[in-house]
C-alpha cells in the first residue's frame, strides 16, 4: 500500500441516476488505484442493488470513518462509509424522489465534513439532479454553492479538464446577447490573473495562458468586430506587464486544437458554449470539472444523471475515472498552497 496516494472521497450522487453505476465501474479499474485511495460515501443498499443488477465484479465493504487511513485500498474493493438516512431499500431508476434527493445531499455534506477534518484529501462527486434536489431543499443551487458555503470559501471557480487541456471561463450561464456586457478589459485581466494564481496553486509554475478571441478569426484585423484590439489584447498586454505569460487573442476555432497539442497550460474562454461545444465534442463522458477555491480539490464528471441510462448498466464511467484521478493528482499540492490562495482572495 502506497501511503503517499491521496484519499479521495467519492459521493454517491443521485441514487436513481447513473452515479452509483459509474462509481462501481470506476473502482473496478486498476488505473484509479495507481493514483488514489478512493472511498465511497453513500447508501450501501443502493450500491449492492446496482452491483447485482449490472454484474459488476467488486466487493462492497462498509467501514467506519475512523478507519479511513488504515484501510488497504486495492482494485475491486469498494469501501463505503454508510449514509443510511433515508434507507432506500427499493429504488426506481430514472424517477426523481424526495428520498433520493435527501440521500444525495447527505452524501455531499458528509464528504465536506470529512475533507475539512482531514480524514480525506479531496472529493470527487457523482452527478445530481438540481430539480430533484429542490424537491427536498427549495433553496438548493448546486454542488459548487454548497461546497463554498460549508467551507466558507471567499472565491470559487470551475476549471474544466480533458486530456492535457485546462480551461477557465469568463462567463457561464448567461444569455449569449448578455455576454458582451461582461467582456471588459478589466474583467479579462482579472480572469487571467485569477487563472494564473490558481494554476500556480496546482503546481504549474509560470503557466502559459491562452486567451480565446470573441469574433471569427480573431476579427481578422478588424473586419469582424473590434473587441480583440479594443478590449482583449490590451488586457493580455497588461497581464504581460505584471509578469504573467498570457498570449492571444487566438481564434476560437483553433485554440482548442492547439491546446490539445499541449501548446498552453490553460485556455481562458469567453463564454459558455465556446468551450463546452469543443470539450464535449471531443469527449462528453470524459470531461471533468475541477472546483478551485475550496480548502481541498473537488472534481466531478461534466455529464448529468442520465436518467435514460440509469439502471440499464450501459453508463460510461470514463468521467468518474478521470474525476478521481485528477482529484488525486492535484490534492496534495493544492492543500499545501491553499492558505496563500485563501489569503489573496480574502484581502482582494
Amino acid at each position: 500500500m502506497n501511503i503517499l496516494k491521496p484519499i479521495v472521497g467519492v459521493t454517491m450522487g443521485d441514487p436513481v441516476g447513473v452515479g452509483p453505476e459509474i462509481i462501481l465501474k470506476a473502482l473496478a479499474k486498476r488505473e484509479v488505484f495507481e493514483y488514489a485511495k478512493p472511498i465511497v460515501i453513500g447508501n450501501p443498499n443502493v450500491f449492492n442493488i446496482v452491483r447485482d443488477r449490472c454484474d459488476i465484479d467488486v466487493d462492497i465493504v462498509e467501514v467506519s470513518e475512523n478507519r479511513i487511513k488504515d484501510l488497504e485500498y486495492r482494485v475491486g474493493k469498494v469501501y463505503i462509509i454508510p449514509i443510511r438516512q433515508p434507507e432506500l431499500r427499493n429504488i426506481t431508476f430514472g424517477v426523481m424522489s424526495i428520498e433520493a434527493a435527501e440521500a444525495a445531499y447527505n452524501s455531499i455534506v458528509k464528504s465536506i465534513e470529512l475533507a475539512l477534518s482531514g480524514a480525506i484529501d479531496a472529493v470527487a462527486t457523482a452527478p445530481i439532479n438540481k430539480v430533484e434536489m429542490r424537491m427536498r431543499y427549495p433553496d438548493f443551487i448546486g454542488h459548487t454553492e454548497l461546497f463554498q458555503n460549508m467551507t466558507r470559501s471567499p472565491f470559487v471557480i470551475t476549471m474544466f479538464e480533458l486530456e492535457n487541456m485546462r480551461v477557465f471561463l469568463m462567463t457561464r450561464h448567461v444569455a449569449l446577447r448578455e455576454v458582451f456586457r461582461y467582456i471588459t478589459r478589466e474583467a479579462i485581466l482579472e480572469a487571467i490573473v485569477n487563472a494564473h494564481r490558481f494554476l500556480e496553486a496546482l503546481g504549474i509554475n509560470n503557466p502559459t495562458i491562452a486567451v480565446a478571441a470573441l469574433n471569427p478569426h480573431a476579427s481578422d484585423g478588424g473586419l469582424f468586430g473590434d473587441e480583440e484590439d479594443r478590449i482583449i489584447r490590451p488586457a493580455i498586454e497588461e497581464a504581460n506587464r505584471m509578469g504573467i505569460r498570457a498570449i492571444g487573442p487566438i481564434a476560437a476555432d483553433a485554440i482548442f486544437w492547439f491546446g490539445r497539442q499541449g501548446r498552453y497550460d490553460a485556455i481562458l474562454s469567453l463564454y459558455h458554449d465556446q468551450v463546452h461545444i469543443a470539450l464535449k465534442t471531443l469527449d462528453l463522458p470524459g470531461t471533468v470539472g475541477v472546483t478551485l477555491g475550496l480548502p481541498f480539490i473537488r472534481t466531478s464528471p461534466e455529464h448529468g444523471t442520465a436518467y435514460s441510462r440509469a439502471g440499464k448498466c450501459t453508463a460510461i464511467e470514463r468521467g468518474m475515472v478521470n474525476s478521481i484521478i485528477i482529484a488525486a493528482k492535484y490534492a496534495y499540492t493544492w492543500k499545501r498552497n491553499w492558505p496563500k490562495i485563501k489569503t489573496y482572495f480574502e484581502t482582494k
